[in-house]
């Protein structure tokens, strides 16, 4: 069981150099704007993800990445860092920290691809969309392995997902699409690239056809929506 703890420990070094970066741009963002911090005008200039920024400034398709550090307020960024301490530190074990690193950060792209492809209307930050992408590679590895005690964890994971995206059809402001966005990327980046010492109980044609759809999709976001809007 994972505490809240922060006392050092190198396997956990991603999730802590992650929750830095995150909490430097969120007091950034408390310093530069105050108590206006979620205000739609003051997102965008923090990095938010709005599509149709995007369709006008083709340049700006960096805001598929600063969206993941970027928060909307107090609560919205302690309920995100929590999580990634109680969990994300577990997960990095399991994955090595250089994997992890990379399904953090690009599940969280894929996720907002996806948003910006099928609502290119909404205004989204918030690291939830890489800490749901980590959830479903943890669940990918679960359904893989032959571990009795890392097939449990991954329907915990499930099962965690499964309720998250419940409760998130009854909550205002969140974004599911990105929600399913980071699940989906998330568990086809760990079934395409599966930590080394699991690598053997993920069939080989698994992960060719992981990786082909994780490229083929994250292109078809982009393109299409380009091709459809622009």
């Amino acid at each position: 069981m994972y505490s809240l703890e922060l006392k050092y420990n190198k396997k956990h070094v991603v999730t802590y150099v992650i929750l830095a970066i995150t909490t430097v741009v969120w007091l950034s963002q408390v310093f530069l704007f105050g108590s206006q911090t979620a205000a739609t005008q003051n997102l965008l200039n923090s990095g938010a993800l709005w599509g149709w920024q995007i369709i006008q400034y083709p340049d700006q398709i960096w805001r598929l990445v600063t969206p993941i550090f970027v928060h909307l307020s107090w609560s919205h960024f302690l309920m995100n860092m929590i999580t990634l301490l109680m969990i994300g530190r577990m997960i990095e074990e399991e994955f090595g920290s250089l994997r992890y690193a990379e399904i953090y950060l690009l599940s969280g792209i894929f996720a907002n691809a996806l948003t910006f492809f099928i609502s290119p209307d909404t205004l989204a930050a918030g690291a939830s969309t890489s800490l749901f992408g980590i959830f479903g590679a943890m669940g990918t590895l679960g359904y893989f392995t032959n571990s009795p005690r890392l097939k449990q964890i991954g329907q915990g994971f499930l099962i965690l997902i499964a309720a998250n995206l419940m409760l998130n059809f009854f909550q205002s402001g969140v974004s599911i699409v990105g929600h399913i966005g980071g699940v989906l990327g998330g568990g086809l980046l760990a079934g395409a690239w599966p930590p080394a010492r699991y690598k053997k109980w993920v069939p080989r044609n698994v992960q060719i056809i992981c990786a082909l759809l994780t490229i083929v999709l994250f292109v078809m976001f982009i393109v299409l929506t380009f091709s459809r809007l622009g």
